[in-house]
């Protein structure tokens, strides 16, 4: 048997592993939404803690489906990467729409450079991260489903990977340490 956690931030990680062996927390990851690089990624490896990530595609933003901001539906424009104005966010915050969606332009450049779909690229990312050890993609039929699995095959070189680092570093600095993709208030450290 083993122990997992979900949405398990830095003080309630270090609580728990204190009390004994946890095999894996499950996280918001993705090339969007990278806060868990600042502290809480160091603190999986340090315990040796896999990483299981969902939001892999963003809510469909590293599809490659959507152009700007207002083409996103307001039950997908939740989280911090997008205005508190937009309906059904509880944020607060002014997000950075801008950012983003400059970040998914580069990250289709790249994408049609190497031939691969924004999607495979996205996940081959994570799964090429350190201390990652599953993924969780949704999809909405078979073909989506084929494709997402075809991502396990895709192995992208440094040069790939540093780009694609740069062209989601503005998000990534703009969402900051908050590992919680909907709220100003994380609540994964309350």
């Amino acid at each position: 048997r083993a122990i997992g956690v979900s949405n398990f931030g830095v003080s309630y990680l270090k609580e728990i592993v204190a009390a004994g062996r946890v095999e894996t927390n499950q996280l918001p990851y993705n090339l969007l939404f990278r806060p868990i690089e600042f502290q809480l990624k160091p603190l999986c490896e340090t315990h040796d803690i896999g990483i299981l990530c969902y939001s892999a595609l963003a809510h469909g933003l590293l599809t490659g489906k959507f152009a700007s901001a207002d083409d996103v539906p307001a039950g997908r424009a939740r989280t911090r990467h997008f205005s508190k104005d937009r309906e059904h966010t509880r944020h607060g915050e002014p997000g950075c729409e801008a950012e983003t969606f400059a970040a998914i332009d580069t990250l289709r450049t790249i994408c049609e450079d190497i031939g691969q779909p924004m999607a495979r690229v996205a996940l081959a990312w994570l799964m090429a991260q350190s201390n990652v050890t599953a993924v969780i993609a949704g999809a909405r039929n078979a073909q989506q489903a084929a494709d997402n699995a075809a991502a396990a095959d895709l192995e992208l070189d440094d040069d790939v990977c540093s780009k694609l680092n740069g062209a989601t570093r503005a998000v990534k600095q703009h969402l900051a340490t908050n590992a919680d993709p909907w709220q100003h208030d994380s609540r994964m450290e309350r």
